[in-house]
């Protein structure tokens, strides 16, 4: 029988008691998994007992007589020892092997294998032990413990604070340039300074442990939705009594980080280079806004999570409170009696369900978020069915998880048949009824698509005549029908004007001569042929005149000047002294060869500019004319432009333009000839009418667009995505 079994537990654990708040409670470590379970005093009275000599009845009885009123049933005791099993506490068990698992589920491999496959958005990697290099780094690192270093970090907060706040025009000013500016350096200064910062972050933590005494076993990388991360283990700090050291362990990390990002704030409002700014103001963002939101959120188990644990003197805070609403379901479901719990008041009552709900919550929807970049991720690169099984992979094991630990049936019942089943089989069936109705659910469906900014009336201006560059006017100026836009010279039509000047003046002498010999008869029939000849040099003359003026490029009407799209030039074109490279309006470009039907600018005016998207032909049945369409250009509109679709095309475009190669932002057809731009699927205009007037947009200027379709139900989205991915 259950009330004569003997439990016992193992012999290998490591019991610390420490105080929180106003009570006491155990911390118990498995050596083995490093994994760290917490007990109240009725829970620790119950897991002391289990010595091996002690019978269910015993403990039962023993409990009654130590804490009442409180009554211990023998369900209630079977739950928590299922949960010591569950958890490999327990030595083995007498009369039964319930609490034995299969040696091929403890293996190393097999158990890396179930974490990889129950959490993929956070895999750790197998770290080293750092204790040698701790060792010889801790002594030369005492002194950032005093008092009064740590009084100076703090003041040097609060002063870069102040600093920022004084700044703040000037700090939200730069961050969208720093944004704009994409290129591979600033990528790079981003992604060393997440290193250095994160490094930093870790070692403060190891220090911090090694000061009071606890040993970092651990340190390695983690790769957290694919971004590797540094971690350190100092898990062993929950085994210290004192919860102000337990706090400086847990707090060493943002801290650390905070210090370098004041240092960063101060040294940015004194520099004046543009790339030492830039690396600054990098800085300062990943080590005050990134590790605040990130390690210094609380409802995520990382360092803010601990510090409000410790201040909250809740030491499983997160454990308690999912076990809070998991009781409350089984409670539901099972007809099942809350399990061992101590005595709460009304406010640890409130903080429990609170933070239990918020963290849910919280939870919920950042694997939401998490899951739709990933999937929008994988399909910009063509690999979308990888991203709906990763997606599929993440979701099965939440769900699997939460519904698991909701259905398993209570542990020592001895009620078999349907009558045990009654009341899950009917949560199961108003679960599938939520699930039915969350199916009909109406979402957004925002559709996504790169845009350029293009002008109804724009006209493009091309050299009539080839010639060096002279003098051209600069892209934005404001000018009207008439104005010159460019100034060039071509050496060889003036030397062509100045022969044919030269050969005039000598036909001209010569017929001038003739006219004073009038009567001279074999000189008579010359003069015609002089005549001839001069007509017909002052018509080409005339025709070299006119290509000579137009070598000055007027305005074609009243607008702005744009720059033409950015020349791909061959290398051997590069190798040409006078070639011009980028735009002809570039000031390097003066002086350069310019050959005819060169496109050396676009005029239009501001009120008619325009966003083209190129949408792919699956997403082109969910748009309508009318409909309202968000546009975001870096480093231009922060807050994105408003604009609607006023037009539709009919049929795939032949090619896409060169301002998309760049970005890599639309797939190129791989079995398209040199030269061509033809897009691999096929694409299709929409153009959306900007009724945003007040900002100016540049020609030709692109970004990513977002249209807001009519709402779908989320299993027509489903069924939508599906047909997409695969082939029925």
């Amino acid at each position: 029988m259950f009330s004569q079994q003997v439990f016992a537990v193992r012999q290998d654990l490591v019991v610390r008691p420490i105080r929180q708040g106003t009570r006491n409670c155990w911390v118990v470590k498995d050596p083995i998994s490093r994994k760290f379970f917490y007990f109240n005093e009725q829970e620790y009275a119950i897991f002391a007992w289990l010595d091996g000599t002690c019978s269910v009845q015993t403990i039962i009885a023993r409990f009654c007589r130590k804490f009442p009123p409180v009554h211990l049933s023998p369900a209630q005791l079977s739950e928590f020892l299922s949960e010591l099993a569950r958890a490999d506490l327990l030595k083995g068990t007498t009369g039964t092997t319930s609490g034995s698992r299969d040696s091929s589920f403890n293996h190393p491999l097999a158990q890396r294998l179930g974490e990889v496959v129950g959490n993929p958005l956070a895999i750790r990697l197998p770290g080293v032990n750092p204790s040698r290099f701790l060792d010889m780094l801790a002594p030369g690192c005492q002194w950032m413990f005093s008092k009064s270093v740590l009084a100076l970090a703090g003041l040097l907060i609060l002063l870069a604070l102040a600093c920022a706040l004084v700044q703040f025009e000037n700090l939200a000013a730069a961050v969208p340039q720093l944004r704009a500016a994409g290129t591979s350096q600033v990528l790079m200064t981003i992604a060393v300074s997440l290193i250095v910062s994160k490094i930093i972050h870790e070692l403060a933590h190891a220090l911090t442990a090694r000061h009071f005494g606890v040993r970092c076993e651990s340190m390695g990388v983690l790769l957290l939705i694919f971004t590797p991360c540094l971690y350190c283990d100092v898990s062993d700090a929950w085994l210290l009594a004192s919860r102000r050291a337990r706090i400086a362990i847990s707090a060493a990390g943002i801290f650390a980080e905070l210090v370098l990002a004041s240092i960063a704030t101060l040294l940015w409002m004194i520099s004046r280079d543009d790339p030492t700014r830039a690396v600054l103001l990098t800085v300062m963002i990943v080590c005050s806004v990134n590790t605040l939101l990130f390690n210094g959120n609380p409802l995520m188990r990382y360092d803010g999570y601990f510090i409000l644990s410790d201040l909250l003197g809740m030491p499983n805070l997160a454990g308690e409170s999912a076990a809070r609403i998991t009781s409350r379901l089984r409670s539901w479901i099972w007809g099942e009696r809350p399990g061992i719990r101590r005595e709460e008041t009304t406010r640890e009552r409130l903080l429990l369900w609170s933070y239990g709900l918020l963290s849910a919550g919280y939870r919920l929807i950042l694997i939401m978020v998490i899951l739709y970049g990933v999937d929008r991720y994988f399909d910009r690169i063509g690999l979308r069915l990888l991203g709906m099984g990763l997606a599929g992979l993440v979701l099965t094991t939440f769900v699997t998880k939460t519904t698991t630990n909701l259905l398993r049936p209570p542990a020592g019942s001895a009620v078999w048949g349907i009558n045990r089943f009654k009341r899950p089989a009917l949560a199961l069936g108003c679960l599938l009824l939520m699930l039915a109705g969350l199916l009909l659910v109406p979402i957004p469906r925002p559709l996504h698509a790169p845009f350029r900014i293009e002008s109804r009336q724009s006209r493009d201006v091309y050299v009539p005549i080839a010639g060096q560059l002279v003098w051209a006017a600069q892209p934005g100026q404001i000018v009207r029908a008439g104005d010159l836009l460019a100034e060039l010279r071509n050496p060889a039509l003036d030397l062509e004007l100045q022969k044919i000047d030269l050969q005039l003046d000598l036909l001209r002498s010569r017929l001038h001569s003739l006219d004073a010999r009038r009567g001279l008869l074999n000189h008579a029939n010359e003069r015609p042929a002089l005549i001839e000849s001069i007509s017909s040099l002052k018509k080409k003359r005339t025709v070299l005149a006119r290509e000579k003026q137009e070598l000055a490029i007027h305005s074609p009407l009243n607008g702005v000047i744009h720059d033409p799209p950015n020349l791909l030039a061959s290398p051997t074109e590069i190798r040409s002294v006078s070639f011009w490279t980028g735009t002809p309006l570039e000031p390097r470009n003066r002086n350069c060869y310019l050959p005819q039907g060169t496109h050396l600018c676009s005029i239009t005016g501001e009120s008619e500019k325009r966003a083209v998207l190129y949408l792919g032909q699956q997403h082109l049945q969910h748009v309508r004319t009318g409909q309202a369409v968000r546009l975001w250009l870096p480093g231009i509109s922060r807050n994105g432009l408003d604009a609607k679709v006023i037009e539709i095309a009919p049929a795939p475009l032949d090619e896409i333009p060169r301002e998309f190669l760049a970005k890599n932002v639309i797939a190129l057809n791989p079995a398209s000839s040199p030269g061509t731009m033809r897009p691999q699927e096929p694409l299709y205009r929409v153009v959306a009418q900007i009724t945003t007037t007040n900002v100016p947009l540049p020609l030709r200027a692109t970004g990513q667009a977002g249209i807001r379709t009519t709402p779908v139900t989320l299993w027509k989205f489903l069924r939508e995505s599906a047909h997409a991915s695969f082939r029925f």
